[in-house]
């Protein structure tokens, strides 16, 4: 479905949202989004996911006939490199809540590396670093394979091992409210966010019990 600009304008409104946020939230120059709703640009597709995903990971829902309502409960869909962009913005806004607490269960970070590789995984890294030195609340804890010893985001991220018998098939962030389930194919890569504080309560529980039984890593050597 298109997304119209009437759609965003209505939608920043419900959300009590100037364009100097819904810049911030979906990564782009303020210029930008005033363009964008004054009609004297349009975006390109990536500029139009980043937008239209920043307001739907708030809570909207937009239909058809330019409609849009609050979701009770979500289920998003990032896809591609700028999907993978997107998702790092969404888990950056939650993690600089008060009392943020991060997990990601059945990791590899050179996965990671590939699909943000360059300028996402950096600004990505580095505030995450940042917040982790500002904010003494602050917890980000991944569960990785037994002796892997890639540790891409030890400046903000401890890690512990699974056996290779617990570890699973794909990985899942635990953020806020919402749940993460991370697809990595050969060519492609689906990030399913489901945001519902029963399935969050769940995983979050499966993590802690998995976290508790880990074993600390000799070392965090990349």
């Amino acid at each position: 479905m298109i997304v119209s600009v009437e759609q965003i304008k209505a939608a920043r409104a419900l959300l009590s949202w100037g364009q100097g946020e819904l810049s911030e939230r979906a990564g782009l120059n303020k210029n930008t989004v005033v363009a964008i709703e004054t009609g004297r640009n349009v975006p390109h597709q990536g500029t139009y996911l980043k937008i239209v995903n920043a307001i739907e990971s708030a809570g909207i829902e937009f239909l058809e006939n330019d409609g849009l309502r609050r979701k009770t409960s979500s289920v998003i869909t990032y896809r591609g490199r700028e999907g993978f962009a997107s998702f790092r913005e969404d888990v950056l806004r939650v993690a600089q809540e008060p009392n943020a607490d991060i997990c990601i269960s059945n990791l590899d970070e050179r996965l990671f590396d590939d699909w943000g590789k360059g300028e996402v995984n950096e600004n990505y890294r580095n505030q995450m670093a940042h917040i982790k030195e500002t904010q003494p609340d602050f917890k980000f804890r991944s569960l990785t394979n037994e002796n892997d010893t890639h540790f891409s985001a030890r400046r903000h991220s401890d890690y512990r091992w699974v056996s290779n018998e617990e570890f699973g098939a794909f990985p899942f962030y635990i953020y806020g409210k919402n749940t993460a389930m991370i697809l990595f194919e050969k060519d492609q890569i689906e990030i399913f966010v489901i945001a519902h504080p029963a399935v969050t309560s769940f995983f979050r529980k499966k993590f802690e019990a998995d976290w508790d039984r880990a074993k600390v890593p000799p070392t965090t050597e990349h």
